[in-house]
């Protein structure tokens, strides 16, 4: 995910590894809610940076194919996957409150 955000869980006695981005705790951050309501490339807390709700997912990388995942945290390991697609041709999601949906190659219209 080129210049696109994301939320990190850490927790006590964890190594994490970071290169070419800068790190804020969550309440510093900025908001990463978009002015004009299109969602793209980036990880969105359902409830604080998109209400939950069913989307239609549009298709805008120029590879063909997008990657989208729902998760039920910012902790970016295979178990919290909710689901997960390599995305060839617009399509649908429902995120829950509390969930993260992750873009890539993908937009969604709000």
């Amino acid at each position: 995910m080129n210049n696109a955000h994301a939320y990190v869980t850490l927790n006590e006695g964890e190594y994490f590894k970071m290169t070419g981005g800068e790190m804020y705790p969550v309440e510093d951050a900025e908001s990463v809610i978009p002015k004009d309501g299109l969602y793209q490339d980036g990880m969105y807390k359902v409830g604080k940076d998109i209400p939950a709700g069913e989307y239609k997912v549009l298709l805008t990388s120029d590879l063909g194919m997008g990657y989208l995942e729902v998760s039920a945290d910012s902790s970016h390991q295979l178990g919290s996957i909710i689901t997960n697609d390599n995305v060839q041709a617009d399509t649908y999601i429902t995120v829950k409150e509390n969930q993260y949906l992750k873009l890539q190659g993908l937009e969604i219209q709000n």
